[in-house]
């Protein structure tokens, strides 16, 4: 476990969601695909082919229609090209 400068427990996963493009909503499961504005809730992937898969399914390219996304580690909020 991680202690922030304030004392507070951190907890660092490095795990990979589906964002919108300003990284303001992230994609959930449950119970159905929906956006959500908490990262706590977001359906995470352990690597990049997995999220790949799931993001080029028939059923959430549906859903993501023409919103712009971004595929970004859960710990740092910043794109995994970056």
């Amino acid at each position: 476990m991680l202690i922030d400068l304030n004392g507070n427990a951190v907890v660092s996963i490095h795990k990979i969601c589906i964002s919108t493009y300003k990284k303001d909503k992230f994609l959930t499961k449950a119970p159905d695909l929906k956006w959500t504005d908490n990262i706590e809730f977001a359906y995470c992937f352990e690597n990049i082919s997995e999220a790949l898969e799931f993001e080029e399914q028939n059923h959430v390219q549906d859903f993501i229609g023409n919103e712009k996304q971004l595929l970004i580690w859960t710990d740092t909020g910043k794109s995994i090209y970056d």
